[in-house]
């Protein structure tokens, strides 16, 4: 199985929208600024402006040398889930940025207290990893702007179901560095689950690509507001499935969250004691 890491989200809906993208869908430009494929550029007034971090890594980091970016997302005050192949090197640092366009704009920068990447995560490209996930304690104050988002456990679909990604990164496979760093969000299709991941088809060129690892795949709950569900890891393709022409276009996996909310818990409440002292 061929897998690439990965750090930004571009995804598109090709079905009617469901429940779960008519929830988002009010949030959304008028616009048809499209720079990821199928997907919206973020705007100041859309609340997605708010939902996401930039993760940046130090001068010679594996973060630096692949993408150079991550996406994050806040869960409580002070701390940001993602994923751990962004964070997990050590000797590298790492500095959290925020805005529609981090690398281009003046940085609001926050700094980094703690790290917590998954003590079972393994780096290995040659299979999906079950543990990709890591949490990061800032230091400064949350902006008030940042929104903290909610977790929900996802088990079933009946059906192939749209949720939404968002974040950070190049427009496709082969776009320019310059083409990332701008905050974009769209509807995608989850069509398998299982334990450890949720998995979406992007034979169509359509889906997740460098850039993305990190972000959030968020589904509204019943109060319309935006939960993850899911956190971006990896494209890979089956042994079944025809080569893709590039990395961007085989199959996407997404950490499942129903698989790591005792470990989000645990390490949270760790984040917490470290705080108090």
């Amino acid at each position: 199985m061929k897998k690439c890491f990965l750090s930004f989200l571009f995804l598109l809906s090709a079905c009617a929208p469901s429940a779960q993208e008519t929830a988002f869908e009010h949030s959304l430009p008028d616009d048809d600024d499209s720079a990821i494929v199928g997907g919206r550029r973020v705007t100041n007034t859309d609340p997605r402006a708010n939902w996401v971090v930039m993760i940046r890594g130090s001068k010679g980091s594996f973060l630096f040398k692949s993408s150079g970016i991550c996406t994050g997302a806040f869960i409580a005050e002070d701390v940001i889930l993602t994923a751990a192949h962004c964070v997990d090197e050590k000797g590298a640092t790492y500095d959290i940025a925020y805005g529609l366009n981090p690398l281009e704009e003046k940085r609001k920068v926050l700094r980094i207290d703690k790290i917590i990447p998954h003590e079972n995560f393994v780096r290995d490209t040659s299979k999906l990893g079950a543990d990709d996930i890591a949490l990061i304690k800032i230091r400064d104050p949350k902006p008030t702007r940042l929104k903290i988002l909610g977790l929900q456990p996802v088990t079933t679909l009946e059906q192939p179901t749209n949720y939404l990604a968002i974040g950070y990164g190049k427009t496709s496979d082969g776009a320019r560095v310059k083409e990332r760093g701008i905050l974009h969000s769209t509807p995608t299709i989850i069509s398998e689950i299982n334990e450890t991941h949720l998995i979406g088809n992007q034979k169509n060129g359509i889906g997740i690509c460098q850039g993305d690892s990190g972000g959030p795949l968020l589904k509204a709950d019943e109060n319309g507001e935006p939960v993850i569900i899911g956190i971006t890891h990896a494209t890979f393709k089956y042994k079944a499935d025809p080569i893709p022409s590039n990395d961007c276009y085989g199959r996407a996996a997404y950490v499942n969250v129903a698989n790591q909310m005792d470990w989000i818990h645990k390490n949270l409440k760790i984040l917490s004691d470290h705080s108090d002292k």
